[in-house]
């Protein structure tokens, strides 16, 4: 089991490496849902301009991942580290913000 997680967490942090910059990405959601579930460090990540609309990334630790022009819309932010982060033209409305 602990190797199949590590071969998952490998593949799905390549898949979002794939994916930087791209609005819609095969996969993205899915593989950022299932490194947020693993409690995996998502730190400097990027998922600029992602559609990312509606997703529940709470708990997740996003420190310094670049967020510019992502729709977050109605996206579930409670509870998460965003220190750092790149929000730059990130559409948050809606979106559950951390106090």
């Amino acid at each position: 089991f602990f190797i199949f997680s590590k071969v998952r967490i490998y593949s799905d942090r390549q898949l979002l490496k794939k994916c930087q910059g791209e609005k819609i990405c095969p996969g993205r959601i899915a593989a950022l849902k299932s490194l947020v579930n693993a409690n995996e460090n998502l730190t400097e990540i990027s998922l600029s301009n992602a559609d990312l609309n509606g997703i529940d990334l709470s708990g997740a630790n996003l420190k310094s991942v670049n967020l510019s022009g992502a729709n977050l819309q109605g996206a579930n932010l409670k509870s998460i580290n965003l220190s750092g982060a790149n929000l730059r033209g990130a559409n948050l409305k809606n979106a559950n913000l951390p106090p």
